[in-house]
């Protein structure tokens, strides 16, 4: 065994050890979901570095300190999760007319778009190249659009709110808002679209992204469910699942089959998607020459700032300006690192933390905003180990915080108080 690999296989035991700690702390939770993600993603490369199909060859050894570091500003960044004590929220408060309006201007956008993303998905499931030419155009820096007219702008504008789309979905479920059958199924449809959509645009990290937030919310809320809705959700949620995971092995046979041209395996493409983060950390992140001060993270921004007609992350620009791939994970550290190096990074995550262990306290009554808060910050840590997910949905995270602070702004001051023990909702 090589002296890297040892190193790999002591970066992995931190994470595995971390997660095992808090499970045997606080059990199957909200915080140790995504610490399970992490200490899996964490052994995923150990068989990444070791596969004979691995060829990139790193620009410095793999040593202890990197990973180090990168432990440390993972398991700070987790700090507010892992302290967050849910169960005792009784009341999560908002204003029943304010989320329904929001509710239906979300499905009014996504069934203008519903049936042309899935007519197009529907084509491209049987047409065997459809997947490995959309990965090939990806990785050329093509933007790919499904779409067209008006429909590629309504589509934009439901990528703009898809952060509130789960956990609108998920809250219409518990007795604190008053809401109808067909919102329901229109919120459900809403998430079926921007899952489509993300199948036909080849982002099946933004896909699985959403479903595990999607899981994380059940977990979350699960308690305030009535037992008639547990069934229901819990069929629903099984059955969706149970396609998306299909469809996402579907997509991945025609990219990395034998009729693909791919010469390598689908276990070793696993394992690089969900494992080489770490050591592209370790081996070309941590010494690299030059910083991309903000056009990586925020690569939006700038980009309007300096007027840009078309504004966003460029990789192949970011490549030439830090001289390293920058169309590789790096964990969402990794992508901070990217852009300010390595001691900004530390002050930045030890501020985030700090100010969300403060907003994220325990609380009996909480809002929905606040919900919404806390599941902004969980999607940064949720699939954290590929990159930071707001990294081509920079409009998200600005939406998500602007509706944050309407839904507290605007919530009722005096919630009636129900009874969840006697009705059985705890």
């Amino acid at each position: 065994m090589t002296n890297e690999l040892g190193n790999i296989i002591v970066n992995s035991m931190l994470y595995i050890l971390l997660a095992l700690y808090y499970i045997r702390k606080r059990g199957i939770d909200i915080a140790t979901v995504p610490l399970i993600l992490w200490a899996f993603s964490s052994v995923a490369t150990i068989y990444y570095y070791s596969s004979e199909y691995r060829s990139h060859q790193f620009e410095d050894k793999i040593t202890l300190l990197p990973f180090f570091y990168l432990f440390a500003l993972v398991w700070l960044s987790f700090l507010p999760l892992v302290r967050y004590d849910y169960k005792r929220i009784k009341i999560i408060a908002v204003n029943n007319s304010i989320f329904n309006g929001i509710s239906w201007l979300i499905i009014l956008l996504s069934s203008a778009v519903l049936f042309q993303n899935t007519k197009y998905f529907i084509s491209n499931m049987f047409d065997p190249g459809a997947y490995l030419e959309q990965y090939v155009d990806k990785m050329n820096g093509i933007d790919l659009e499904v779409l067209t007219g008006i429909s590629q702008s309504i589509m934009r504008y439901c990528k703009y709110l898809k952060g509130l789309i789960p956990v609108f979905l998920i809250y219409s479920f518990t007795p604190f808002v008053k809401t109808s059958k067909m919102l329901k199924i229109g919120l459900f449809a809403s998430v079926l679209n921007l899952f489509i959509n993300y199948m036909n645009c080849a982002s099946r990290f933004a896909l699985l992204t959403d479903l595990f937030l999607m899981v994380f919310l059940y977990l979350l809320l699960y308690r305030f469910f009535h037992a008639k809705v547990k069934k229901i959700v819990n069929m629903i949620g099984l059955s969706m699942g149970g396609v998306l995971v299909f469809a996402i092995f579907l997509i991945s046979a025609q990219r990395f089959g034998e009729d693909s041209g791919y010469s390598k395996t689908i276990d070793y493409s696993i394992s690089l998607y969900a494992g080489e983060s770490f050591i592209n950390f370790n081996g070309d992140m941590w010494n690299m020459p030059k910083y991309a001060d903000g056009d990586n993270c925020f690569a939006y921004f700038k980009d309007k700032w300096r007027g840009k007609e078309h504004c966003g992350r460029d990789f192949l620009e970011l490549e030439k300006k830090v001289n390293r791939r920058m169309n590789v994970y790096y964990t969402f550290i990794g992508d901070y690192y990217t852009d300010v190096g390595r001691y900004w990074t530390i002050l930045i995550v030890v501020i985030l933390s700090l100010l969300l262990c403060v907003y994220m306290r325990a609380r009996v009554e909480v809002r929905l905003g606040d919900v919404l808060i806390l599941a902004t910050y969980v999607k940064i840590l949720l699939l954290g180990i590929t990159y930071w997910t707001y990294l081509n949905y920079t409009l998200e995270l600005v939406v998500n915080i602007i509706i944050a602070v309407f839904l507290n702004m605007t919530a009722y001051k005096k919630f009636n108080f129900y009874d969840f023990n006697r009705n059985g909702y705890l």
